[in-house]
């Protein structure tokens, strides 16, 4: 039997300890590579949320200007349409070419009605790239109903047959007064 010197044992064991060294360093940076990009993945989704809040919110300005937009030719039109009345035309005509709530503050109330199911309607879109497609959605997605302002009724309906309440287009995820 060779006997060994007992340094060979000693370097043996400072190669192990050498290897278990490197194992802990290459699990510690592992770890901290793990920690750095889950730190990243979040960075990015609460940019990507931001941006699509601000995004969001540009949509929201742009729908609220094109609503100002049409009160005030609106109420230009109201104005003419009383204007004419004043000279003898009657008050049916005027009737008759508004087919909506007869007052600014009623027309704007209605709109913003439509306007608040309207962005339901989106949000619903948003999360399911297509439109509510049954009665029980639509219902789930808009919650309680607000009164249709012109025959002061709840109910919607899929087809436009002007009786009242609300008409829902799920082609085109539009929801309108279903009155004539």
């Amino acid at each position: 039997m060779i006997k060994r010197p007992l340094s060979h044992l000693k370097n043996v064991r400072q190669l192990l300890a050498q290897s278990y060294i490197w194992i802990l360093i290459l699990a510690i940076a592992g770890l901290w590579s793990h920690i750095i990009t889950q730190k990243r993945i979040a960075e990015f989704e609460q940019s990507v949320q931001s941006l699509q809040n601000s995004e969001l919110q540009a949509q929201i300005q742009s729908i609220s200007q094109k609503v100002d937009e049409l009160n005030s030719r609106l109420a230009a039109s109201v104005k003419q349409n009383a204007d004419t009345a004043k000279q003898g035309s009657g008050v049916s005509q005027i009737r008759n070419n508004l087919s909506e709530p007869q007052s600014i503050e009623e027309i704007n109330a209605s709109r913003r009605k439509q306007y608040l199911m309207k962005i339901k309607l989106n949000k619903f879109a948003q999360e399911k790239n297509r439109y509510p497609e049954t009665m029980e959605e639509l219902q789930n997605t808009l919650g309680t109903v607000p009164e249709e302002d012109i025959s002061r009724s709840q109910r919607i309906s899929f087809d436009k047959d002007n009786r009242g309440g609300w008409f829902y287009d799920m082609h085109k995820g539009e929801i309108k007064p279903n009155v004539q």
